[in-house]
């Protein structure tokens, strides 16, 4: 019985420990973060959906429209 105990006492350790690790390596990141340029998102101005259904066949396609800065 002890020896269980040993196991999950020493398992409980190292999930804290990697826990703390972890909080710690993403404190970094967001500081790197902060640091570098900021890319804009870009998204089209609208997208058209269409499905076609011919027996048990779907027909899918998408078209996207840019305007002329987002495309440069």
């Amino acid at each position: 019985m002890n020896k269980n105990l040993f196991y999950f006492l020493l398992v409980i350790g190292l999930l804290v420990l990697g826990i703390l690790i972890g909080c710690g390596g993403e404190r970094e990141n967001v500081a790197k973060e902060e640091e570098s340029p900021k890319i804009e998102e870009i998204r089209p101005l609208r997208n058209v959906i269409k499905i076609k259904a011919e027996g048990v066949v779907l027909h899918y396609q998408k078209e996207s429209f840019w305007n002329d800065k987002q495309l440069s």
